[in-house]
């Protein structure tokens, strides 16, 4: 765990040092927002942990733990009116192995269109959409490690504009037998790491770039010619997780998890997610889970012999429920609540399905 914890610290370090602000270098930030709403109440701690169909989004490499299909349906009232939706169904098809599919988007529903002339609005609505559709697979070579791939066709439209790019995700989880209990390795720490969004820069193109120009003010008459804004070449988000996580309880009805994430971004700063899960089983009747979480731990400076830390995000928690339908399906519900700095509270919730 110190080794954990100075590997952060020397990112974190690192990139203070260089004084370089990577703030507003990438495009298509949807990609970055958690999903899950058990995981959000974690602080988005998990990339070790996730098994279920959420693995699609955390760790591809969960779907190799996955012992049965699982279906998945997220929802958030997003910020400045934004409605966020996340899909995802996932499957076993062997002992070894799981596939998944996923869609994320993000709808920013109706704007008003405005000009230098009409700055109060012209009267004319446009609609914004970014999308993401993966395909995942992934394999447990050993019955200790998996390995998983998600490949994911991203695209985004504004108005008669839009962009596409095409990416993956790579992850690993480690089961081992430290700290394990009488369960044998499944009960020990588990390790996961992953990377998202790794993939081809995206470029804006459509009719809105296309507007008539004057060329020369002086010399003939060129108002009616066609010019064409170039627009520049954006990354995407790329995210790199490496986690933690082990159940400090672990008894027939009362469970306690722990997870602990790095995250080292494209875009920002290195930072720390930490979560708990406590889980209450009721044999056949019902699993009742709390969580809690702190999201965007960071190093904010040092000075006076002391490290001060800071978060623009700040504490999560959240309830689930699983319910036994005849014993061979059970529906889930998870409800979260996320603090997103100057924007306030978010609220998060998650259905699924798992049979």
């Amino acid at each position: 765990m110190k080794i954990f914890i100075y590997i952060f610290m020397i990112f974190s370090l690192s990139d203070n040092l260089s004084g370089v602000s990577r703030n507003g270098t990438t495009s298509l930030s949807f990609l970055e927002i958690d999903v899950a709403s058990s995981r959000v109440a974690m602080g988005g701690a998990g990339v070790s942990l996730v098994s279920d169909a959420s693995s699609t989004f955390w760790n591809p490499a969960g779907l190799a733990f996955t012992k049965k299909s699982d279906l998945l349906f997220f929802n958030q009232a997003w910020i400045a009116d934004i409605n966020h939706t996340y899909t995802s169904f996932v499957m076993p098809i062997d002992n070894s192995s799981g596939v998944g599919i996923s869609l994320n988007i993000m709808n920013y529903g109706d704007i008003e269109v405005t000009s230098l002339e009409f700055q109060d609005g012209a009267g004319e609505f446009y609609k914004a959409l970014d999308y993401s559709a993966g395909v995942s697979y992934a394999r447990r070579f050993v019955e200790w490690f998996g390995f998983g791939a998600t490949l994911k066709f991203i695209n985004s439209q504004i108005w008669h504009s839009n962009a596409s790019a095409v990416s993956m995700d790579l992850g690993v989880q480690i089961y081992t037998d430290f700290l394990a209990g009488d369960n044998g390795k499944d009960d020990g720490m588990k390790l996961g790491m992953s990377i998202t969004n790794y993939g081809t820069r995206i470029k804006y193109d459509g009719l809105d770039l296309i507007q008539p120009i004057d060329p020369d003010d002086d010399y003939g008459n060129f108002g009616n010619v066609l010019g064409q804004y170039k627009t520049s070449n954006w990354e995407l988000p790329l995210i790199f997780r490496i986690g933690v996580s082990n159940n400090f309880i672990n008894l027939p009805s009362h469970k306690l998890n722990i997870a602990i994430d790095a995250i080292h971004p494209n875009n920002d700063k290195e930072r720390i997610n930490i979560g708990a899960q406590y889980t209450l089983n009721r044999a056949e009747l019902f699993s009742f889970h709390l969580r809690a979480g702190y999201k965007g731990i960071h190093i904010q400076g040092i000075g006076d012999g002391k490290i001060r830390f800071s978060s623009p995000f700040g504490p999560t928690c959240g309830v689930g429920l699983s319910l036994p339908i005849e014993q061979r399906i059970k529906l889930k519900a998870d409800y979260a609540v996320r603090y997103v700095g100057v924007f306030g509270i978010v609220n998060l919730l998650t259905l699924g399905l798992e049979f």
